[in-house]
């Protein structure tokens, strides 16, 4: 668990723990390679420069993160609402069951682009297979360890 000194030091710059050790990935990355949705396995708010903004590990990508913008910050903050402001019980229960949303992009009346959510539901982490995922290159991939699972290996998706 990390001290209040190092939280008090990222939350300084802007940083947040589900972004450690993570590559960024765009939206419009997202709706392409992902255009049946994703599920989210953890959220946290960032701060910087005066504005707070979601961020998000999702599980067909765990090495990746993406930030949210008005839309996903609205369902965040509704999220957070509903669990009276306990985003650490939030996440907890993420663990247990992921949030699978379809990202849509589509414009405003004024004609602004916007990402429009879709919750399509919840996804046991079971039968998504434990976090275990299927990289680039079609290799199931154990999501704890990060070491290649072999054909012998059990099906991570059953």
């Amino acid at each position: 668990m990390a001290s209040r000194l190092e939280n008090a030091a990222r939350n300084a710059i802007g940083g947040d723990s589900i972004m450690d050790g993570r590559e960024p990935m765009k939206t419009d990355e997202i709706i392409a390679k992902y255009p049946e949705g994703i599920c989210i396995s953890a959220i946290a708010k960032n701060t910087y420069n005066g504005s707070t903004y979601p961020v998000f590990n999702f599980a067909e990508e765990p090495s990746k993160y993406f930030s949210g913008g008005t839309a996903l910050s609205k369902w965040v903050d509704g999220l957070i609402e509903d669990y009276d402001g306990n985003l650490a019980e939030l996440n907890s229960d993420i663990k247990k069951e992921y949030l699978k949303i379809k990202l849509v992009k589509t414009r405003t009346k004024k004609g602004y682009n916007f990402t429009k959510i879709i919750f399509i539901g919840a996804v046991p982490v079971e039968k998504f297979g434990g976090g275990n995922y299927v990289d680039e290159n079609g290799k199931k991939i154990d999501a704890d360890t990060g070491e290649v699972l072999s054909d012998d290996d059990e099906d991570p998706f059953n």
